[in-house]
């Protein structure tokens, strides 16, 4: 749990709060978003900052469109891309 609470501390940089109101909501999202991205093909290492730093934008894009349902940027795209290749390579 200490690595989701690592990835809500940037969720929450990312969007700007501070306050901890919803710190069980954004909990909650960054494990959604960590499955929702093992579901696409990546394999994430929560043991490497990048792989937080996915999961924590990924969740921010996620809290930011979520009513909109704007498309996912591309510098997303293309990390979530190279995550799915890697684990080809590496698996």
């Amino acid at each position: 749990m200490d690595d989701i609470n690592e990835i809500v501390e940037l969720i929450k940089l990312d969007l700007g709060i501070m306050a901890t109101a919803r710190d069980y909501y954004f909990q909650q999202l960054a494990v959604a978003a960590r499955e929702e991205l093992n579901a696409r093909g990546a394999r994430l290492d929560l043991n490497e900052i990048a792989d937080k730093v996915l999961v924590a934008d990924y969740a921010a894009w996620q809290y930011r469109h979520r009513e909109t349902g704007e498309g996912m940027p591309e510098h997303i795209r293309q990390r979530l891309i190279n995550r799915r290749t890697e684990a080809r390579c590496n698996g």
